[in-house]
This record gives C-alpha cells, structure tokens and sequence, in this order.
C-alpha cells in the first residue's frame, strides 16, 4: 500500500478566505458584472470559479467602465490606484488582506517623517508594488543580498525595514542581516511582516521533507509563497513538482514510488487538493498521514460595509 502524507497546515491562509468571503459578499449584493484589478488571488482554480460567476478580472483600471463596481485584490493597490478608481465614480470593495494593510501603514508612517524605508520583496509582485506606491520616492525595494550590499542611502538619513508577507524566512533573515550591518540604527520591528500562515506553511513543508523525498506542491507559478514552499523542500534535499492541475501531476514518476508528500500554497482551495488526493488513490496512495506542525484559528472579521 502506498503512503500520501500531507502537511498541515496547507492551503488557504486567513488572508484569503477573507478575500474570496469579500467576493462572495459582492456577487450577493451587486448584479454582474463585479470588476476585479488583477487576479484576487494567485489561484487558477480560484479566478475561474469567480470569473464563471460573474467576476470580470482586468489587468487597468482604464479597463473598466465608469460607475462600475470594483474589488481591489488581497493583495492591495496604491493611494493612486484608489484615486484613480475615485475619479471614475468606481464603488471600490476592498479585499486587501489586514497583515497585507498594514504594511502599507507602516510605510505611510515612516516616510511622513522622513525615512527612506528598505522593502525586501519582489518588486514585480502586486503586493509590493501596491506598498511602494505609498510613498515611491521612499521606499527601496530589494530583491537580494546583491541588492542590499549596493543599497544607496543618504548619509544620516533614517532607515526603516519592512517586507513582503509571503517570503522564505531564512532567505529573508539573511538579507536583514546585511541591511542591519549596513545601516546599524535601521529601525526594524522584531514581529516581522512575513505572514504566519506563510512561516506555518514553511515549517510544516520542511518537516514534510524529512519523511518524503518526492513532494507534490500545489498551487500556481505566480503565487509567491508557493513558489518558497518549492524552493524550501528543494534545499531540504526532496524533489518537487509544481501542481496546478490535474495534468501537472508526475503519474509516471510516482509509479516506482512507495510515498510521496503533498502540500499546498496558502492560495490554493482544499476542493482542488481533495481532487488531487482521490486522483492519487487511483495511482496506489490510498494511506494517508498527516504531518501537523501548527494549528491555526484566526479568522478576519468581515467589514459590515460590505
């Protein structure tokens, strides 16, 4: 009998159950078409199902009429983004996840008096180029150690760090290391930016790949954190295969295997990793573990606006 064990926690954080709560509130009080800049979450599985519902996705804001309804997604947009959205009489609901918001506070709080603030991030990303957005002439993005070693500051002015939720930890750490050795009086919050539910999900993998060599890691190329969950259990020694759908899956790979692990980026919904288990069954992985490393209860309240 061959063995599927599962990390726990895998799967939706809180950030996006509260987003796709938020869509799912908008297609209950708004007729179609709902407007959405950019994808809500980085999901396939996700997109779709809203888009079959009614749930029109736009990449500009100029791509959408005036006096529509709009969602901002999880992972949050621009001061100029919103005042661009106020000028074209748009109904804004906001879908930005509350850890995600405040980043953005503490960006708007540190350049108000004057600091340039470092943000460890991939500057292609929504959520980073939302928080920049805050204060452009401030904020220094940096995507590496390479980046942090030429970072150019003005002499004496004030520094302060923040991140991108959905970062690996230890590459992060070691960043933060460079810019606090670069810049001593850096002012940097010992509670960092990078999401919980994204360091549960870090953790649980790294335990997934002391007991399977082969890990099947579910969730889409554009999502950041299950692209850390890939490169994690890729420096802990397993071989991966990204899995955004059921043709992703390496049926021919796992044949000569006896077990094999699955986990899930926080974007990806438990429909589709019960769809991958029941897939699995029918190859021989009908035992089932579960490795469990935290538990998770938060949940954000809803906005009564919305």
């Amino acid at each position: 009998m061959k063995t599927l064990i599962i990390a726990n926690p895998h799967g939706f954080c809180a950030g996006v159950k509260y987003a796709i709560e938020i869509a799912e509130k908008a297609l209950s009080k708004y007729q179609p078409p709902i407007f959405c800049l950019k994808e809500i979450v980085h999901n396939k599985h996700v997109v779709e199902n809203l888009r079959e519902r009614g749930i029109v996705f736009v990449n500009d804001l100029e791509a959408i009429p005036e006096k529509s309804v709009v969602l901002f997604s999880a992972h949050g947009v621009s001061p100029e983004i919103r005042m661009m959205a106020a000028k074209k009489n748009l109904t804004v609901i906001d879908a930005t996840c509350p850890f995600v918001a405040k980043i953005h506070n503490k960006v708007k709080h540190y350049a108000s008096k004057g600091f340039f603030i470092v943000l460890i991030g991939h500057k292609e990303h929504d959520e980073i180029i939302g928080i920049k957005g805050e204060a452009p002439k401030n904020v220094l993005v940096v995507e590496s150690e390479k980046d942090a070693l030429s970072l150019n500051i003005p002499n004496n002015a004030p520094v302060a760090l923040a991140t991108q939720t959905t970062l690996s930890v230890s590459d992060t750490e070691c960043i933060i290391q460079i810019i606090k050795e670069k810049f001593p009086s850096v002012v940097f919050s010992s509670k960092r930016d990078i999401c919980f539910a994204t360091e549960n999900r870090q953790k649980a993998v790294l335990k997934l790949a002391e007991k399977a060599r082969f890990i099947l890691i579910l969730g889409s190329k554009n999502s950041s954190n299950t692209m850390r969950l890939k490169e994690i259990a890729e420096k802990a020694g397993a071989e991966t295969a990204l899995i955004n759908d059921i043709s992703d899956i390496p049926f021919q790979k796992i044949s000569s295997l006896e077990k094999i692990g699955l986990t899930a980026g926080a974007s990806t919904p438990e429909s589709f990793v019960d769809t991958v288990k029941k897939e699995l069954a029918k190859a021989g992985f009908t035992r089932v573990k579960e490795i469990k490393s935290a538990t998770e209860t938060l949940a954000f309240k809803i906005p009564s606006s919305i």
